[in-house]
């Protein structure tokens, strides 16, 4: 039989077995057979209630005489238990004897108290067992919501970082986005405040030669302290060549450096008709000498298409039909242009049809005596005219040169040429639509746009260029191409 304490009951039943172990109580036996009741193995707690009473009862009976004999013995000699017993009507005769019916009385209702006392401690022990296993599911209910709410919260930190991240790469793209967009209006504004040969893309050959037989001589001209010297200062330069290659914009570009570097009067005439050209000259001509022989001021005359200011008569009768009062003659223009550099006047003219002026003005060198022609664009310009136009604005992908054979490509296929103003829309075309992106140009939109893109001067423009060239210079484009290749070997060499 398992007697089960209650928590409170069994610190009791300890402190009192400690208590009486050490002085032998009378209880102590009493105690110490509950304890070994209790730790009984092998017993049924399904025994019939009467069965177990008497185990308890029996249990208590024995512990109480053993420990009643013990105090009756030691209180002998100081009261004497047996008269107590007779008085009490029970026939004992020593104190010993008293004490044990004394003592087996007492155990006989502790046994009772036990029994009950036992089954009570058995139900607080269960619902112990039953509060302290609610108790563990709560504290695991606990822990598993601290656990979730643990979760949630790095979720949320991390979502928290993410976001922050997400915004600071943000910001970092706006920025970037704005430095592109900064490189590009850079770009733009560059474009359209260059001045002089400097805004002029490609050409260097071009500009060296003009720089050297006009540009450099006009400027020297122009000092002072050297007016009067000979610098050969020519009357007239003539730009030639096929359309969109930039002979006006390389007109335009000589007129402006000089005007910025020298005292210079600027006369555009080039929307004036024809039948008042003679008096306008004659009106600048006046003025012009007056301001170089007092100021020492030059004077520049731009006439763009001179080929309509200076027509081939047999061209002049098929375009009027003979209506002579609508064909004035070239007499004044040619006299005017035999001497008007002495007056500080030079004639800067364009045209895309030298063979429709009248040829006089081709043949005496003192009218014209610069002359040079605006080539459609070789590989080397091809790769000036993209550089500049696109130099600033690209990624660390794009690579000209690729570009530039693919395009040479596509004249040696086609038998034709692109134009300096063809080049210049590819790059146009690649800035804007990187641009609208708000990124740098790519090689990949370079590529693109360079295998849509096809020559726009077929080969009759070609052919009628190198008539031109022949026409004007003597000499045809081929044998020139020798010339130039052998120069430019003969420079290397002395380099």
């Amino acid at each position: 039989m398992k007697v089960y304490l209650n928590t409170t009951t069994k610190t009791n039943y300890s402190n009192n077995l400690n208590r009486h172990n050490n002085i032998n109580s009378p209880y102590s036996t009493f105690f110490q057979s509950c304890d070994k009741l209790e730790l009984t193995t092998g017993m049924n707690k399904s025994l019939s209630f009467k069965a177990t009473f008497l185990k308890h009862i029996a249990a208590g009976i024995s512990a109480g005489a053993a420990s009643g004999a013990a105090i009756g013995t030691k209180a002998g000699g100081v009261v004497d238990l047996g008269t107590a017993g007779a008085t009490l009507g029970i026939p004992t005769a020593t104190g010993a004897t008293a004490g044990t019916v004394i003592g087996g009385v007492v155990g006989a209702i502790g046994g009772t108290v036990s029994y009950f006392t036992c089954k009570s401690r058995e139900e607080i022990k269960k619902a112990a067992a039953e509060e302290a296993e609610k108790i563990q599911k709560e504290k695991e209910a606990l822990e598993a919501k601290a656990k979730a709410l643990e979760e949630q919260q790095n979720l949320a930190d991390a979502k928290n970082k993410e976001a922050l991240e997400k915004k600071q790469a943000q910001l970092n793209e706006l920025k970037e986005q704005n430095r592109i967009l900064a490189k590009f209006a850079d770009k733009k504004y560059e474009e359209a405040n260059g001045y002089g040969l400097g805004r002029i893309a490609g050409y260097y050959e071009d500009k060296n030669f003009l720089n050297a037989a006009f540009i450099s001589p006009y400027k020297k001209s122009y000092n002072p302290e050297t007016k009067y010297e000979s610098y050969n200062v020519p009357n007239g330069v003539l730009l030639y060549g096929t359309s969109g290659n930039g002979k006006t914009t390389l007109a335009e570009g000589i007129i402006e450096e000089l005007m910025n570097t020298t005292d210079t009067e600027y006369y555009n005439l080039s929307d004036l008709k024809r039948s008042k050209l003679e008096d306008k000259l004659s009106e600048i001509k006046e003025k012009a000498q007056l301001d170089w022989i007092n100021n020492n001021k030059r004077t520049i005359i731009f006439l763009d298409e001179f080929d309509g200011f200076a027509p081939n008569p047999n061209i002049i009768k098929r375009k009027l039909q003979g209506d002579e009062t609508e064909n004035p003659s070239n007499g004044y223009l040619k006299n005017f242009m035999n001497d008007c550099s002495q007056f500080g006047i030079t004639i800067i003219a364009t045209t895309n049809y030298p063979r429709n002026i009248e040829k006089p003005f081709i043949d005496n060198d003192s009218r014209f005596s610069v002359r040079t022609a605006i080539e459609p664009p070789q590989a080397e310009d091809i790769t000036q005219i993209l550089n500049y136009y696109l130099k600033g604005v690209t990624d660390n992908t794009v690579n000209l040169e690729e570009i530039t054979d693919i395009l040479i490509q596509k004249t040696d296929r086609n038998k034709a040429m692109f134009s300096s103003s063809k080049i210049e829309k590819l790059a146009q075309k690649a800035k804007d639509q990187a641009k609208k992106e708000k990124r740098f140009v790519s090689q990949e939109d370079l590529l693109k746009i360079a295998n849509k893109t096809n020559p726009n001067i077929d080969s009759d423009d070609i052919e009628n260029f190198k008539e031109d060239f022949e026409f004007i210079t003597n000499m045809t484009y081929e044998e020139y191409l020798e010339e130039k290749e052998e120069y430019n070997k003969q420079e290397n060499t002395e380099e």
